[in-house]
């Protein structure tokens, strides 16, 4: 067989191996729902015969406070995006020499001094917050906005 005839041969076995790949490809991606995409109540959809599945979505936040800063920041310096009906754990690390309380809503919080505490809020509905952190010689508000259509938590630091 002449260079040419290999040639078109290769250039055959090539061209059904990448359509191969790509119909795989489209079958998982097409029979593969996408569940970050659904809004709240977060579900997604596994068939017979297990029908809904309910998905846990939770956001991670920490805050250290020092040296009257909150994570190097003054006021207002901190916002956190959390999606509608996700939980927060907000862990708040209070390495001041006094107690810290932290109010998010009509729940208020003692963080000892040199300690932390993890403060869960669940399924939180849309809209804006306030997270109140004071104590001795601090006062200090983030904002927490809970929006509807996003997909995954961020945090905005300023200074």
């Amino acid at each position: 067989m002449t260079k040419a005839g290999l040639a078109v041969l290769l250039i055959i076995f090539l061209g059904t191996a990448v359509m191969a790949a790509f119909i795989s490809y489209n079958l998982i991606a097409t029979s593969s729902p996408p569940f970050r995409a659904y809004p709240s109540p977060f579900s997604k959809y596994v068939g017979q015969p297990l029908g809904e599945v309910q998905v846990n979505q939770t956001a991670l936040a920490s805050l250290v406070v020092s040296q009257g800063k909150v994570n190097g920041t003054t006021n207002n310096g901190v916002i956190l995006y959390i999606p509608f009906n996700w939980t927060l754990n907000l862990t708040v690390y209070n390495k001041e020499s006094f107690n810290l309380t932290v109010i998010m809503g009509d729940a208020s919080y003692t963080v000892p001094t040199n300690s932390s505490m993890l403060i869960s809020i669940p399924h939180l509905s849309e809209g804006n917050y306030t997270l109140l952190i004071s104590g001795e010689d601090l006062t200090y508000q983030a904002n927490v906005s809970v929006i509807k259509d996003l997909l995954s938590p961020y945090v905005y630091i300023g200074e």
